[in-house]
């Protein structure tokens, strides 16, 4: 065999290569992309309402003074983020999503990160990947069920809420 024959057999195994990662590639984004328009069907609307729970009714007489209160499972009290010690929103950055201020509601690198961990640890619920904003979209729209459907009308979700509200709305 010539050298010309070596070279002409491996420029069409690659050529080969490239066409069916292409292939492999496109069925994988036809995958993704059905999963997503098939999740995003039935996505609640973004009710700000909804974003801020329950809220205690005060109950007042008639000269102002507070007879009682309202309220369900939970007593909020409404505040602003000025309102919140820096530590402490620091310290729930820190702790539930480091990148919060980076990512557009999804945190690929996290996603990434717990997967490895997960399967490498053999705990597949050992590390999870949720941001703050994947987290109050399922508080404030969707069920705590685990289930794929579920995640990923949450990172739906997350990044509609990044969409339509700043940083500092999505933590008060």
């Amino acid at each position: 065999m010539t050298k010309n024959t070596k070279k002409s057999k491996i420029a069409i195994n690659w050529s080969k290569v490239l066409i069916t990662t292409g292939i492999i590639s496109l069925i994988i984004l036809g995958i993704i992309v059905g999963v997503l328009v098939y999740a995003a069907q039935d996505l609640p609307p973004l009710d700000p309402e909804q974003l801020s729970g329950e809220k205690t009714t005060f109950i007042y007489d008639d000269s102002g003074v507070l007879v009682s209160n309202l309220h369900g499972a939970e007593n909020r009290t409404e505040i602003t983020l000025d309102q919140v010690p820096d530590d402490l929103i620091n310290a729930v950055i820190s702790t539930e999503d480091q990148d919060f201020q980076k990512h557009h509601g999804i945190n690929f690198k996290g996603i990434i990160r717990a997967v490895i961990s997960n399967l490498t640890s053999g705990d597949l619920k050992g590390q999870g990947a949720s941001t703050i904003t994947q987290q109050l979209a399922r508080n404030a729209f969707l069920s705590f069920d685990k289930k794929w459907e579920r995640k990923i009308k949450e990172m739906l979700l997350a990044f509609k809420l990044e969409s339509n509200f700043s940083k500092d709305e999505i933590l008060t």
